[in-house]
């Protein structure tokens, strides 16, 4: 976040730094959940009885 607030970076790379972090974030998101549901088939099923 520090090099897209400097005011000398151009348009294109705060963006594409922006983006990047973004795609990380939902990336590792999306892996933890495929993990759990490996790991846990029940996880977020709800629970039952």
């Amino acid at each position: 976040m520090d090099k897209c607030n400097n005011p000398l970076t151009p348009k294109l790379n705060r963006i594409m730094m922006l983006g990047l972090g973004f795609a990380c974030v939902l990336i590792g998101f999306l892996a933890t959940r495929m993990f759990m549901k490996m790991k846990m088939p029940s996880y977020l099923q709800g629970m039952v009885g």
